[in-house]
């Protein structure tokens, strides 16, 4: 365990020679930049010289380097607090919209027309995979289709997929394919069958890798729970 470096007592001092000392550190110019720690327990000595304004000025703009580092983090700590927790209700609110829904048809319009703005993109799709045409509940609802494969092949093995730029967005974003420019991807099970729901936006780095994926899988959990209960649901 290494302990916190402390001033010595004077009894503790050993009686080096000062020009020794003097010779030493005049070898090595460096010592303080190697070891700054040792500036929290050195004395100034009033200036008489430009030598000694100089180290007063080191110390001065090493103390107010660490306070700016200090003022930074504690910035971006705050604003990172402040984003989630937006970000957090934003999601909330989605999902509360998605339980008020009245039907299956009420419930992908939600998701899919009122859901983005709630929760800050520029458009939100849901794809099914499909080798023949879909029902005329799924497309009704304005369910798209995707080939057989295509869910694993746009996951890339995640339940969530966050990509800084949009690629082969053509099948889940249909004509809104050229305005997404970045995108947000989760994996659904609908029907018994792979589904992809797709969050996209027009700026480029919206979604990347460094962001949590929670709340976005928490969303598609609650889609993909309401969506079932309407689909099991019997007829009126």
């Amino acid at each position: 365990m290494t302990l916190p470096l402390q001033p010595a007592a004077a009894e503790d001092v050993p009686d080096f020679n000062p020009v020794e000392i003097v010779a030493w550190l005049q070898q090595h110019p460096d010592f303080l930049e190697r070891h700054p720690e040792l500036v929290d327990f050195l004395t100034p000595p009033s200036a008489h010289g430009s030598g000694v304004v100089d180290m007063q000025r080191y110390m001065v703009q090493r103390l107010q380097g660490e306070n700016a580092r200090l003022y930074d983090a504690a910035d971006e700590l705050i604003s990172l607090g402040r984003n989630n927790m937006s970000a957090q209700a934003a999601t909330h609110r989605a999902v509360l919209a998605l339980l008020e829904t009245t039907g299956f048809e009420h419930l992908i319009h939600i998701a899919t027309k009122d859901c983005p703005e709630l929760l800050d993109v520029d458009v939100m799709t849901l794809s099914i995979e499909s080798e023949s045409v879909l029902s005329p509940l799924f497309v009704s609802a304005g369910i798209g289709v995707v080939r057989p494969g295509d869910v694993e092949a746009l996951m890339n093995g995640r339940d969530v997929n966050l990509r800084p730029l949009s690629r082969d967005g053509e099948a889940i974003f249909g004509p809104a394919t050229d305005l997404v420019k970045s995108d947000g991807l989760a994996r659904l099970t609908i029907d018994e069958r792979p589904a992809i729901l797709a969050l996209g936006c027009r700026e480029p780095g919206k979604f990347h890798p460094g962001q949590g994926t929670e709340l976005l899988g928490f969303f598609a959990r609650a889609l993909e729970g309401c969506i079932r209960q309407w689909l099991n649901k019997p007829a009126a």
